[in-house]
């Protein structure tokens, strides 16, 4: 499977309206992904709101890409941690050779402080 027709696929399921899945009760492909892959650490609405375009959706998972390339997400989820603490966390997966560019180091860690916030 490539990471295109992943964005193509979820693309199509974020446009599919609600009468259209009512007609069909089946789930369809790209909402699998979805749900295996993107709602296993937020919900829907951070995709739903961004509308991103196929090379917008592309670069956001570059960026997830980065991530997982030593460990899988399950690590991320486990971490509860402040922004000055994923900070900290960035800095060190930098200097283990994380392949994160200067311009995608705020989005990285935007994401983390956002979603993987300790509870309160």
């Amino acid at each position: 499977m490539t990471v295109r027709w992943l964005i193509l696929t979820l693309l199509f399921v974020a446009t599919t309206t609600a009468a259209a899945r009512q007609e069909d009760p089946k789930v369809e492909r790209g909402e699998q992904i979805q749900n295996a892959s993107c709602t296993t650490c937020h919900d829907r609405r951070p995709i739903d709101i961004q509308a991103l375009d196929e090379a917008g959706w592309m670069k956001e998972i570059a960026v997830l890409n980065v991530c997982t390339q030593c460990h899988d997400l399950q690590r991320v989820r486990r971490q509860r941690s402040s922004a000055e603490g994923w900070a900290e966390i960035l800095d060190t997966m930098l200097n283990e050779g994380a392949p994160l560019s200067a311009e995608d180091f705020p989005v990285v860690l935007r994401y983390l402080a956002r979603n993987f916030r300790p509870e309160r």
